[in-house]
């Protein structure tokens, strides 16, 4: 099967960034544009989103482009006027805003930048060979991507993370397997549910938006439902009652739980509320905080490029910043990793982000390359 990494296909994104901002805003240099069509000539997937970035430079409706307005929401404007999709959720602002027109013009290429989202038309994709059956799709990590399935479902895939697809979704489901944290804008087919595949649950759906996430190295699996309806099947149990989640519930199945309580069909009410004893469960069931944005929940932020931690410990919150930054953290002081820590990241570098962090909690760190000490 094709494996498709941002590697195989992308120029160092912050050059690429850089390259067609200084173009767009009329600053870049000769020698600069030249290296620009050198890579887009030998890469047709950047000339073709190069092509409709430039179409929406010269052409859009307003010359004085809002910084108020997020970077992923233009881009998905842009990607509107070539492939007609449909549009995008509005994700939150970003906190670093910049003035002048490079500023807007690297606003608006943001998107494409690294560490942001590769966003994937229906008409950019790669021609698969007739043979092949099933696709394999990797975000590493430091990398979000989107991509549109066979069937027209909206997938994004979180750093560190693989979703395995049929080629085309022939027969009476649609399913994909998915090994790390992907949120699905699932496209309704009343006669082919859709469903989620991971190491120990299974996701069965109609047409709805929800997260998964399911990294093999955790001791859970997580499933939020954000709209419409999924059931939840235990694997290792399936003659086990289905779970039925409500729009802003969240699914949290313990992989290592060493007692599973077995309830009658048609309990699923037990299993919602069973707090009454100190046994871990295999299976828990919270709701979301009510009248809450998506983009301000800590289980789909990341849909929005932010990065969202309440009360993690340093060592939770260093597990997604590994991810997210692509780097190593180690912590030489056991009592500094189990600070509590609450904030939100968006498009700061690694240094910035811990530079944040010190303001509320005492630590001093060092970065060698892709490695960060934590020290007292």
């Amino acid at each position: 099967m094709p494996v498709y990494t941002s590697k195989d296909c992308y120029m160092n994104n912050d050059r690429l960034t850089e390259l067609l901002s200084r173009k767009l805003s009329g600053e870049a240099t000769a020698t600069e544009i030249e290296e620009l069509q050198h890579w887009l000539q030998s890469n047709p997937g950047d000339q073709y989103f190069t092509e409709i970035l430039l179409t929406y430079w010269h052409h859009r409706p307003d010359q004085h482009v809002s910084l108020d307005h997020a970077p992923d929401q233009h881009f998905a404007h842009i990607l509107e006027m070539a492939a007609d999709p449909e549009e995008e959720p509005a994700p939150r602002p970003g906190l670093l805003r910049r003035i002048g027109k490079l500023a807007v013009a690297a606003t608006l290429l943001a998107a494409i930048a690294g560490g942001a989202w590769m966003f994937m038309p229906k008409k950019a994709g790669r021609v698969l060979a007739a043979d092949v059956k099933r696709n394999e799709v990797v975000a590493g990590k430091g990398i979000r991507s989107k991509m549109v399935l066979p069937d027209g479902t909206q997938v994004w895939l979180n750093s560190d993370s693989k979703l395995e697809y049929a080629e085309n979704f022939i027969g009476t489901t649609r399913e994909v397997s998915l090994e790390g944290e992907a949120y699905f804008d699932v496209v309704k087919d009343s006669k082919r549910p859709f469903i989620v595949h991971t190491s120990a649950i299974d996701i069965k759906v109609l047409g709805t938006s929800f997260n998964v996430k399911s990294y093999p190295q955790e001791k859970t699996i997580e499933t939020t439902l954000i709209r419409g309806m999924i059931e939840v099947i235990n694997k290792n149990k399936p003659q086990a009652p289905k779970i039925i989640l409500r729009p802003k519930e969240k699914l949290v199945f313990n992989k290592l739980a060493e007692e599973i309580n077995e309830l009658p069909a048609g309990n699923q009410k037990e299993i919602r509320r069973d707090t009454s004893h100190n046994k871990t469960m295999a299976i828990a069931i919270t709701a979301l905080p009510p009248n809450v944005a998506d983009s301000s929940l800590t289980e789909t932020s990341w849909v929005y490029n932010r990065l969202l931690f309440e009360g993690d410990s340093f060592r939770e919150v260093a597990v997604k910043m590994e991810r997210w930054f692509n780097i190593k953290i180690n912590f030489k002081n056991e009592k500094i990793a189990n600070y509590r820590l609450s904030g939100s990241f968006d498009r700061e570098t690694i240094d910035e982000a811990l530079q944040a962090l010190r303001y509320i909690a005492p630590f001093n760190y060092k970065i060698n390359n892709n490695e960060v000490d934590i020290t007292d």
